[in-house]
């Protein structure tokens, strides 16, 4: 019987071709997996901020139940070396603010000032509910303080800075975190990170109109206040109101 060739074999491993298309499947996988991952991860960030931002509104309206007021800003240029870095721009209790625009007062009210990005919080107050406590031990301001005839002073937002309307008016506070991008907000060193442009650029040019929306390519701030009738009811409860 007459000897057949041996069959081919196959070789072990893989082939070039094999190896190439086997890599490039797992950059792709891997591409996705970090896209998805990042995407998660900015979600849980803006999530931890709100949360942040939530809890600061409280600590402010607890500071006035225990004060009678609502605290003065501090400075966002004082860096963090600077024992005076967080702490209230007042010269003393029977003062007024020395500002009504600045950076959450972490030292004085005891909280992180800074939001997951490293940046401090941006602060607005109303001088109307920032003044001294008068010797009565009650509020610095009463109910009818800033509505009415008497909103001057106060902040109201809007959903665009060419918008005609008001999202909400007379606020006593605004707290901003100007987000993943910080245009606009103050590092540790107490440097501003110029180039804020448009909706973001009115949350950092210390004016008393600020911006919230849903947050795009061009707009990435969080932006939470303080309602007067809420911080009102909240010091009647306390005593603090009549």
């Amino acid at each position: 019987m007459p000897k057949t060739a041996d069959a081919p074999q196959m070789e072990d491993g893989f082939s070039l071709v094999e190896l190439s298309i086997a890599i490039v499947i797992i950059t792709i996988l891997s591409s996705s997996m970090l896209r998805a991952y990042t995407i998660q991860r900015k979600a849980n960030q803006i999530q931890e901020t709100q949360k942040q931002l939530e809890e600061i509104r409280e600590t402010l309206i607890g500071h006035a139940i225990v004060s009678g007021r609502l605290p003065c800003p501090a400075s966002p240029t004082i860096p963090e070396t600077d024992p005076r870095a967080g702490m209230e721009d007042r010269n003393d209790m029977n003062t007024p603010c020395n500002r009504n625009y600045g950076v959450i007062p972490w030292a004085t009210l005891g909280i992180a000032g800074h939001d997951v990005w490293g940046r401090r919080l941006t602060y607005f107050v109303s001088s109307k509910f920032s003044g001294p406590t008068p010797s009565t031990g009650l509020s610095s301001f009463n109910l009818s303080t800033g509505s009415g005839s008497d909103n001057a002073g106060t902040a109201n937002v809007k959903p665009g800075i060419s918008s005609g309307s008001n999202i909400a008016s007379d606020l006593p506070a605004i707290i901003v975190s100007h987000g993943p991008n910080g245009l606009g907000g103050f590092l540790p060193s107490g440097q501003q990170i110029p180039g804020a442009k448009g909706d973001e650029l009115e949350n950092a040019n210390n004016t008393q109109t600020f911006i919230f929306h849903a947050q795009d390519e061009t707009f990435d701030d969080q932006v939470i206040w303080v309602v007067g009738s809420v911080l009102k009811s909240r010091l009647v409860l306390s005593g603090r109101l009549p």
